[in-house]
């Protein structure tokens, strides 16, 4: 019986951080699967096809995270990557709002800056900057801020071992943060009608054009997914407002 104790320890955490991650993303899927299906009904359809693909995806997930021993935490390094969401979240909010340069060349920067001086934690660090991008409106200051970036930290610990090489991960770990410290600060979360039919077609169209760029950044020329994010976004920051806006 006690034999089975450990191994029982390493299941536990990255069992908890897939729950979370997991519920999260259904949660924003299904939120959006609603405001589809009442603005257009092929929409709603495309996006239950979709829904049931995460949910083969979280399936196998799950499976492995539960049948896969992983490591304890290991407190110093965690502890350190704490730090650095937190970090990633002061600098990118203090650029964004306090110089003004925007929500994505702040966290771009962010990303590069972590990439080029430290990248060891460049991952939590450019978590933490998607946490810098919250909107004054949710977050009002530098405490609320800490609060949410606190919150992904613990967030980014706990799955540290799960979702490795799925694309969104920081993103998500960020939405948990900043979702939780809106709900128990009583946030009203924006909402905003869709844009014209022309921006929508230049959405999508700059979003296929760049995923297999940041791919070809990250996997062929071997930058990593943090330095190629930034770049990309670092290059849309500063380029597509003088033409788009």
């Amino acid at each position: 019986m006690m034999k089975h104790l450990p191994q029982l320890k390493t299941k536990v955490i990255p069992m908890l951080g897939f729950l979370v991650l997991a519920s999260m993303t259904l949660y924003l899927l299904i939120q959006t699967l609603i405001q589809a299906a009442l603005w257009h009904s092929f929409g709603g359809i495309l996006l239950i096809i979709i829904t049931l693909g995460v949910f083969i995806a979280l399936y196998f997930e799950g499976k492995r995270v539960w049948f896969n021993e992983q490591d304890l935490i290991k407190s110093k390094r965690h502890f350190r990557e704490f730090v650095s969401v937190v970090g990633g979240a002061l600098f990118t909010y203090y650029l964004a709002h306090d110089i003004g340069v925007g929500i994505v060349v702040a966290a771009s920067l962010a990303g590069v800056l972590a990439h080029v001086f430290f990248a060891d934690f460049e991952a939590p660090f450019f978590a933490g900057a998607f946490v810098g991008m919250s909107s004054t409106g949710l977050l009002f200051n530098y405490s609320e801020l800490i609060l949410a970036a606190a919150i992904s930290g613990l967030t980014f610990i706990l799955a540290t071992t799960v979702f490795r090489g799925f694309g969104g991960k920081m993103g998500t770990v960020a939405l948990v943060g900043t979702f939780l410290a809106g709900s128990s600060l009583m946030r009203q979360f924006e909402l905003r009608p869709l844009p014209a039919f022309d921006v929508i077609i230049l959405v999508f169209i700059f979003s296929v054009l760049t995923t297999p760029l940041t791919h070809y950044l990250n996997i062929k020329r071997d930058h990593g997914p943090v330095m190629a994010s930034a770049v990309i976004g670092l290059m849309a920051g500063i380029l597509l407002p003088r033409f788009f806006c």
